[in-house]
Order: C-alpha cells, then sequence, then structure tokens
C-alpha cells in the first residue's frame, strides 16, 4: 500500500479501505507516471530548440559508434555550421559531417545559403533533398555534355570523388565525379 488515505475506523471494512487505499495510491502513480513522462518527452525537444540535441542525448539518439566527433555530427543543413571550410574554391563554403558510417558534404554560397548535398557511403553517391530547386547536379553514373566554354570550379576534392561546378553564361552545373583512383 503507497498511501494509507482511508483509516480502519471509518467505518468501511478491511477489505473497502485497502481497495480505496489502493485505488487513491494508483491514481497518484498513475499522475506522477504521466507527469514524468511528459517532463521527459519535452526535454528532447527543447534540447533541440536550443541547438543542443545531439549533446544532450548523445548516449541515446541513434545507432553507431562516432558519435563524439565534436561538431562533424552536427549542423547539416544549416547556414554556417561550426565545422571547417573545406573548399578549394574560395567563392563556396564546402562542410563535412559524418554520422553513423554515412558522410555529407554540403556545399553553401557565401551568404550561408545552402547549394546542395551529398551523400556517401562505401562508394555510393547520393543528393539530399536540401538547396535551391534550380540546381542541377549530376552524380555518377549519369553522364551530361558539359559545353566547350563551361569554366570548370573544382570546390571539393575527395580520395574517391570530386565537386565541381561548370559555368557557362548563366547556366550552372553541379557534378559529382569519381576519381579515377577510386576505379
Amino acid at each position: 500500500m503507497l498511501f494509507n488515505v482511508v483509516a480502519p475506523c471509518t467505518g468501511y471494512s478491511d477489505l473497502q479501505v485497502y481497495l480505496l487505499n489502493l485505488e487513491v495510491g494508483v491514481g497518484i502513480l498513475q499522475r506522477s507516471t504521466a507527469i514524468s513522462a511528459v517532463v521527459l518527452a519535452a526535454m528532447p525537444m527543447v534540447a533541440f530548440a536550443a541547438g543542443q540535441l545531439e549533446e544532450t542525448v548523445s548516449g541515446f539518439c541513434c545507432l553507431g559508434g562516432d558519435h563524439g566527433q565534436e561538431a562533424l555530427s552536427t549542423g547539416l543543413g544549416q547556414s554556417h555550421p561550426s565545422v571547417a571550410d573545406l573548399s578549394l574554391d574560395p567563392t563556396w563554403r564546402v562542410y563535412r559531417f559524418k554520422r553513423d558510417g554515412i558522410e555529407y558534404f554540403q556545399v553553401n554560397d557565401l551568404g550561408g545559403r545552402v547549394q546542395l548535398i551529398v551523400g556517401s557511403l562505401d562508394g555510393l553517391l547520393w543528393a539530399l533533398p536540401a538547396g535551391e530547386a534550380s540546381t542541377q547536379l549530376v552524380l555518377p553514373p549519369q553522364r551530361i555534355v558539359i559545353p566547350q566554354t563551361a569554366i570548370r570550379s573544382e570546390v571539393y576534392l575527395h580520395p574517391s570523388f570530386s565537386i565541381a561546378r561548370y559555368r557557362a553564361g548563366d547556366s550552372v552545373v553541379w557534378s559529382v565525379e569519381v576519381s579515377s583512383a577510386a576505379h
């Protein structure tokens, strides 16, 4: 019995007193459990709003063993994430993130607008639905014909691929190109 709310001397039988006390105790326990559950459920949302979800629940968040890598696993999609700029071209910003063995490469313009995000896992490359809707991105094994007048700018170089930008007049095409050493 959790609480002795109804005393045995109130005219109720011992069984009635026990059941009444049990009902009150269970009711308080249920309310207490419900309140605790609501508070615990709200904590990650408060932490997320403060931008600290990964640090708050890193031990419980996600599968994988690479959670302690400073800012490498947080900030994807942000305008100015707090990771190193890896761009080879000073007019662009490239940020690398890693989570659960998957690498993500985000390209931003100097104003912080996301242009594209490429995911990479064991040689497989894909684009995330992020950035400007008008951004044209070509991924392997796709091929396109680049005009001879196009100016190529290598924005990022990875051991197995590169991210390049081709510009011909007002037309721009981003390309993820597998390096010949990766074949």
